[in-house]
C-alpha cells in the first residue's frame, strides 16, 4: 500500500507508466486526470438523481401521540 490522498498520484503514475510507450507522458497524465474528472461528474449526476428522486426518500413518521405499552 502506497500512501496517497484518495488514490491521487498512484493511479496517475500507473497511467503514465502503462501508456508511456504508446503516447507522451504528459498526454498519459492528462488522460488519467480526464478519466478522474469523468468519474467525478458521473458520481455527481448519480448523487443528484439519488437526492432529488422521490423513490429514494425515507418516510419519517411521528410516533409521539402513541401511548407507551
Amino acid at each position: 500500500m502506497l500512501p496517497s490522498l484518495g488514490g491521487l498520484g498512484v493511479s496517475e503514475g500507473a497511467y503514465v507508466f502503462l501508456f508511456s510507450t504508446l503516447i507522451l507522458k504528459s498526454e498519459a497524465l492528462a488522460l488519467s486526470l480526464l478519466m478522474r474528472l469523468v468519474l467525478l461528474i458521473a458520481g455527481l449526476i448519480g448523487g443528484a438523481i439519488y437526492i432529488f428522486s422521490s423513490q429514494y426518500h425515507v418516510k419519517v413518521t411521528d410516533n409521539s401521540n402513541q401511548k407507551d405499552r
